[in-house]
């Protein structure tokens, strides 16, 4: 996505690769919800109508994770066919907090394989924190900004939808991580 937004060589074909994988993932998830709502219409064990409601939740968080980022992407491709572009200020702040999102990704990635490290819960509850900020941070300075200065419309909204975006991101990764480390029955 960082290399979409910076407009490389290859951009056009990694946005075809995003939009289809959130395509793939919308599917996976609706074959998970069938299977999961096949399990539990069915007599089984207490521990395992929990997992299978964990793994319903889990499923569902990244899913909407991914439809934001396919909505981040769908932002950058309307201001392209505006021709309209950020400033340096905001762009950076865009990229800044891409790259802090994309270490969420990362340490949540971390806790898919190890559920048992609270440490690392703590670590990314933390760094969501971080994410929370620089949203506030950014969207203040953005309000700022257009106090003195007077953008397109549609560079400020997408600029704002953006910022919401990332931070709808961030709830979902950290709501995904904190069903990940729920202990078990």
């Amino acid at each position: 996505l960082r290399r979409c937004f910076m407009k490389d060589d290859d951009s056009k074909r990694l946005r075809e690769q995003i939009f289809a994988d959130e395509e793939r993932l919308d599917m996976v998830q609706t074959e998970v919800i069938n299977f999961l709502t096949e399990l539990l219409s069915t007599r089984v064990s207490q521990s395992i109508a929990t997992d299978a409601e964990r793994q319903l939740r889990m499923s569902d968080d990244l899913e909407t994770a991914s439809d934001y980022i396919a909505q981040l992407l769908k932002l950058d491709l309307r201001m392209g066919d505006h021709n309209v572009t950020y400033d340096e200020t905001h762009q950076q702040n865009l990229l800044q907090l891409h790259d802090l999102t994309a270490e969420l990704v990362d340490l949540v990635g971390g806790l898919i394989v190890n559920s048992d490290n609270q440490a690392l819960l703590v670590e990314i509850r933390n760094h969501g924190v971080r994410i929370t900020q620089a949203v506030r941070e950014f969207r203040s300075s953005h309000w700022n900004h257009l106090a003195e200065a007077h953008d397109e419309p549609l560079v400020s909204t997408t600029y704002t939808d953006m910022l919401g975006a990332y931070r709808k991101i961030k709830e979902h990764l950290v709501a995904t991580a904190e069903t990940i480390a729920a202990p078990t029955i």
